[in-house]
């Protein structure tokens, strides 16, 4: 049995988070990694995904590894049914710029996921803003060492 990845983007249209996700998502499936991507928002996708894509709603019951991209989709983690582990993996770090509820974004940090940040830089802001350890570090969307 092949091991399972889901990932949620906002939405797959012509941003750098969808393009490194796309652009890395092979490398996941040659390695027997079956993976998925779950968007919010529709969008004309910038490439052509490399896999199955399916809307956010359909994301409840899946029974895989889940990384979540944004403070926003981070709160379907805490309503999945079968999910093995979640991951919240900051591409950006919203709370400087949007997002700036304070209360919220503790209660999705400090929540039973694992962080994950794309920069040590990112990492050491994460942690100075949560008070959490971030597990990962991920550059340019490359998930192969988290299988």
């Amino acid at each position: 049995m092949s091991k399972q990845l889901g990932i949620i983007l906002p939405n797959l249209g012509n941003n750098q988070l969808a393009f490194f996700t796309m652009l890395n998502v092979p490398t996941l499936m040659k390695a027997g990694v079956d993976t998925v991507l779950f968007f919010e928002d529709n969008e004309r996708p910038i490439m052509k995904p490399p896999c199955a894509i399916m809307n956010a709603s359909e994301l409840w019951d899946f029974p895989g590894d889940v990384i979540a991209t944004t403070l926003n989709n981070a709160t379907y983690l805490s309503n999945l049914v079968k999910a093995k582990r979640r991951i919240l993996y900051l591409w950006d770090l919203e709370w400087l710029r949007h997002n700036k509820n304070f209360i919220r974004n503790m209660e999705i940090l400090r929540s039973n996921i694992e962080l994950a940040a794309r920069s040590e830089s990112h990492k050491k802001a994460i942690e100075k803003y949560c008070n959490k350890e971030v597990k990962y570090i991920i550059e340019d969307c490359d998930f192969s060492g988290l299988m």
